[in-house]
């Protein structure tokens, strides 16, 4: 009689079970994590532009620049020293591409399309998420006139990214304004 080696059959079963068993498990981890980085990549780049943008004003205040102009003539991405990829630049029309950065020709708002639509509370707005630089304004010495004292990097809709520390089951808004 011959030494037979190998697998029966149901021993290749079970271990095809378990590898199923592995992957259905798996594979919504590894699709949860996908959105979780694209969630924190944005917020990274909105909080660079933030920080830079900050810095911009404190110039402009110093040097006695009118924070109006420099908010209609500045463009996001020109406040950094090193734009994120994929950026296709200034243009009109939508990228056809997700993921990608672009500013709008001659609206200074940036925009970014998403590739998980759904890390946002608002599915109407789920394509992309756009984002302008405003100027804020108060009333300092209480006379009732509004002054130009800032400006603000925000986003432009009601899309509210979902925190990356949060199940994407759970829809708490993420707070863009420092």
């Amino acid at each position: 009689m011959r030494n037979q080696k190998g697998f029966t059959l149901i021993e290749l079963v079970v271990v095809m079970v378990i590898l199923a068993l592995l992957a259905a498990v798996a594979v919504p981890k590894f699709l949860d994590l996908q959105k979780q980085a694209e969630a924190a990549s944005v917020k990274g780049v909105v909080g660079n532009i933030r920080s830079a943008l900050g810095i911009r004003v404190a110039r402009a205040l110093v040097s006695g620049e009118d924070l109006q102009d420099l908010a209609d003539n500045l463009y996001p991405m020109s406040l950094l020293s090193t734009v994120p990829e994929p950026y296709e630049g200034r243009g009109d029309s939508v990228p056809a591409d997700k993921g990608v950065w672009y500013e709008g020709n001659g609206s200074h708002d940036l925009y970014y399309t998403l590739r998980n639509g759904d890390i946002v509370n608002d599915p109407t707005t789920a394509d992309y998420l756009r984002f302008e630089i405003e100027v804020v304004q108060e009333d300092i010495d209480g006379d009732g006139t509004m002054e130009d004292v800032g400006l603000v990097f925000e986003k432009y809709d009601n899309t509210n990214i979902i925190d990356a520390d949060t199940d994407s089951s759970n829809d708490a808004d993420f707070d863009w304004e420092y």
